[in-house]
C-alpha cells in the first residue's frame, strides 16, 4: 500500500512539473505557414493582461479563460474555451495559433524577448520569478488583416534598442513607410515586472 501511496504522489508531482508553463505559438496565417510571429511561455494560470492559460492533468486539453478586466484578470469572465493540444486552434482575435503543456520555458533566439517576473523589482534573482517569456520573431513579416489597409510590419533589434516597421504594401518591400524605435528597458509594475532583450 505505501508502495501504491508513493508511485502515485511520485506520478503527481511529475505531472505538476510538466504542466508548469504552457507555451503557445502564434502564426500569420494558418498554422501551416509554419511562421511564428510572436509566442509565449506562460505559466498556469498567469494573468496576461485579460487572459489565462491551463493544462488539463494528462497535458492533453488548453483551457483559456477571458475577462472583461485588463490586467489583473479580476473581472468578469467574458469567453472560456479550450483545444487539443499541439492542434491549430483559432484565437478571439482570428489569429492561428498551437500550444502546449511544459516543464518551464525556452529562451527563443531570432527574438525580441520580454521576461515577467512577480518579485522584487530589479532583483539579482528574478531569473527565480519568471511567470511569463513573451516573444517576437525578428524580421518576420506580418500582413495586415484588414482587407481595405495594405500595410505590412516586421521587428527588428540590437543589443539596446527595437524598432518597428512599417510598410505601404504587402509582403514588407520597398523602404519603410514609418518607423519607430523604443529603448529596451526594464521596467517596474503593479502587476509584474519586465526585462527586455533582444536575442539574436
Amino acid at each position: 500500500m505505501k508502495l501504491l501511496l508513493s508511485v502515485i504522489l511520485l506520478l503527481t508531482i511529475i505531472n505538476f512539473a510538466y504542466c508548469s508553463f504552457v507555451n503557445v505559438q502564434r502564426f500569420d496565417g494558418d498554422c501551416s505557414s509554419n511562421v511564428v510571429t510572436d509566442g509565449q511561455f506562460i505559466e498556469e494560470n498567469f494573468c496576461d493582461f485579460d487572459t489565462t492559460f491551463s493544462c488539463s492533468p494528462d497535458g492533453n486539453t488548453i483551457f483559456v479563460t477571458e475577462y472583461d478586466h485588463r490586467g489583473d484578470c479580476k473581472g468578469r469572465v467574458q469567453n472560456v474555451w479550450n483545444f487539443t493540444a499541439n492542434t491549430c486552434a483559432t484565437d478571439r482575435h482570428n489569429i492561428s495559433m498551437t500550444a502546449s503543456c511544459v516543464a518551464t520555458y525556452d529562451i527563443p533566439t531570432n527574438a525580441l524577448v520580454r521576461f515577467d517576473y512577480t518579485g522584487q523589482c530589479n532583483s539579482t534573482t528574478w531569473k527565480n520569478d519568471i511567470s511569463n517569456v513573451f516573444y517576437n520573431t525578428v524580421d518576420v513579416c506580418v500582413d495586415s488583416k484588414d482587407p481595405n489597409n495594405q500595410l505590412s510590419f516586421n521587428v527588428v533589434c540590437n543589443s539596446t534598442t527595437l524598432t518597428q516597421q512599417i510598410f505601404n504594401s504587402p509582403g514588407c518591400n520597398g523602404t519603410p513607410s514609418m518607423s519607430h524605435t523604443y529603448p529596451l528597458e526594464s521596467k517596474c509594475g503593479w502587476f509584474s515586472n519586465s526585462i527586455t532583450i533582444c536575442n539574436n
